[in-house]
């Protein structure tokens, strides 16, 4: 198995390729319409597509955009998680756990297991989008979002390892 430093530079290759997809482009040459380019805003997303009338096109757009962030997501989420760091002796992971009540979690990480054993719970809702970690000083710091306080927030947790 890859150790994840050696998946970084095939997720950067993987995620600009997807990214780069313009579907909006390809969907409406593949019909026939103007280009898409010279038309309202010029640009080649789902809202510029509908303004060539072509509703069905259009939705074929927004959904092959979601399609390629939802399958960037699910590959990383495949391969180590939203965030992962080597600190401490050890890999650790923090995001949304979704075992049980959704909650936000930061993950001890058996990469040769495949397993992840939360080891610590952030206050949040489990509405959280991707933590970022740092490791500094000796201490892990986590940020993260969350709206369990009822307004959207950005927290930042200060981890002690002992």
């Amino acid at each position: 198995m890859m150790s994840p430093e050696a998946w970084l530079p095939v997720a950067l290759i993987l995620g600009y390729l997807l990214g780069s997809i313009p579907f909006g482009l390809l969907l409406t040459k593949q019909a026939g319409t103007q280009d898409l380019r010279s038309i309202g805003s010029g640009s080649i997303g789902a809202t510029n597509v509908l303004r060539t009338g072509r509703k069905g096109l259009a939705a074929a757009t927004l959904l092959c955009d979601a399609l390629k962030g939802t399958v960037a997501v699910v590959i990383a989420g495949y391969f180590g998680g939203p965030n992962a760091i080597d600190c401490a002796g050890r890999w650790w992971a923090a995001g949304r756990w979704m075992v049980g009540p959704p909650k936000t979690v930061l993950a001890a990480v058996d990469w040769d297991g495949g397993t992840l054993e939360p080891a610590l719970e952030f206050p949040s809702g489990g509405d959280t989008s991707y933590p970022g970690m740092v490791w500094f000083g000796g201490e892990l710091w986590v940020s993260y979002y969350s709206s369990h306080e009822g307004k959207a927030a950005i927290y930042l947790a200060r981890v002690a390892f002992e």
